[in-house]
């Protein structure tokens, strides 16, 4: 089955600097259309490709939801440690 997993630049961050967050498809099966990024969290952008800021010290959680012509491919998160 299609899987949606995000790939950090870094989980660890220090006050002040910006995390590039990418969502890649895993195993895709057949043509899901037009993909649309429902991101959450502390993030910049849209579109499969967002930034984080890490503003201040602590644990942050980055989501995303992808859905395609069919409904959701995927979904999944990521935890940045801001120190």
């Amino acid at each position: 089955d299609t899987y949606v997993r995000l790939v950090a630049a870094k989980v660890q961050a220090e006050p002040g600097e910006f995390v590039e967050i990418t969502a890649v498809r895993e195993n895709p099966k057949g043509d899901e259309g037009a993909l649309r990024y429902e991101w959450g969290g502390n993030h910049a952008g849209d579109g499969d490709t967002v930034t984080f800021f890490a503003s201040e010290s602590g644990m942050y959680s980055v989501t995303v939801i992808v859905n395609g012509a069919r409904g959701v491919v995927g979904s999944t998160s990521v935890d940045i440690e801001v120190r």
